[in-house]
């Protein structure tokens, strides 16, 4: 049974505490938002983020120290979309615009990373699809994905403007009664949450930021993609929120696109466990290769979409 709703308000609603909502968070906090909610069906932030333990990309930056072209990030990105970029004109136009976007900011979110949050980024290497080495991490023994999210987590939680709540599952976004009347577009007045079995519904703007849903095997998964159905994955075993966004009348795009990563580590002594733990790329662009039956078969640092093809 749970209790009927209680109606806060508040400036900011960000879901999902990964790096994806925590950067969010930072954002509207840096653009003078009054209040930031942070919301996550965990106990504890961090999402899939926390564990990525390769690095995050970023150029031209001054960490780089082997030459480079200020374009070669968004080369690389293009040739890594592969038969993505074989779409119409307009389709085409719509995924360079993005990639443009991720590119050509990714030096500002290196330095804000290092400068502003006191992340170590100074280790670079050259992974999976790389023309130019580019992926920066820390010289410690703290995964880099561990010390992005704390850290930025450290410095949101400095901020009085900003509260977090864990254990907090959004179950419904909800419409302003006017949107609900016309017939146009849906604005998105706040949500509904689900927590210690009571509802409570918070206003404001929202930024949803949930992540992906590659740990969602047996549903999202199995409608999208049938042949990776129960595929074993690095992330949490946790149901995709895509629906919460087709019911107020989003459209969803390339959910077939989903991207597999080479190497994982196997339990022995839990060889079926569907939740693996992730080999991650950097052993592979430090050097490690990848052997069958005693020989090397490929470039263990082509494009993603290149492995895929092998079935690895």
């Amino acid at each position: 049974m749970t209790t009927p709703a209680h109606r806060e308000s508040c400036s900011v609603i960000v879901v999902g505490a990964g790096l994806a909502g925590l950067a969010a968070a930072s954002a509207a906090l840096r653009s003078n938002a009054s209040a930031v909610v942070l919301l996550e069906r965990e106990l504890k932030p961090g999402g899939n983020s926390i564990k990525a333990s390769s690095g995050i990309n970023g150029a031209p930056t001054r960490f780089q120290t082997q030459a480079h072209t200020d374009d070669a990030f968004f080369t690389d990105t293009v040739k890594s979309a592969g038969k993505r970029m074989r779409s119409s004109a307009t389709e085409r136009n719509q995924r360079i615009g993005l990639i443009e976007l991720l590119t050509n900011n990714s030096l500002a979110a290196i330095n804000f990373l290092a400068d502003d949050i006191g992340v170590d980024l100074s280790v670079v290497t050259l992974l999976g699809g790389h023309s130019v080495a580019r992926t920066h991490r820390g010289a410690g023994n703290t995964p880099p994905g561990a010390d992005i999210v704390l850290k930025l987590l450290r410095s949101l939680q400095d901020d009085s403007r900003f509260e977090l709540r864990t254990g907090c599952e959004v179950i419904k976004l909800l419409q302003s009664a006017q949107s609900v009347e016309s017939d146009g577009p849906p604005t998105i007045a706040g949500v509904e949450i689900l927590s210690d079995n009571k509802l409570t519904s918070l206003a404001g703007p929202v930024i949803f930021a949930t992540g992906g849903f590659a740990g969602d095997t047996d549903n999202l998964l199995a409608k999208y993609r049938p042949d990776l159905a129960g595929l074993p994955s690095t992330n949490e075993p946790r149901p995709g929120m895509h629906g919460l966004l087709v019911d107020v009348g989003a459209h969803l795009v390339d959910m077939e696109s989903v991207q597999i990563h080479p190497t994982g580590f196997v339990d022995p002594h839990s060889q079926f466990s569907t939740l693996k733990f992730l080999a991650a790329e950097v052993l592979r662009g430090e050097g490690g290769i990848l052997l069958y039956n005693g020989r090397r078969f490929v470039n263990e640092v082509d494009t993603r979409e290149h492995s895929q093809v092998l079935g690895l």
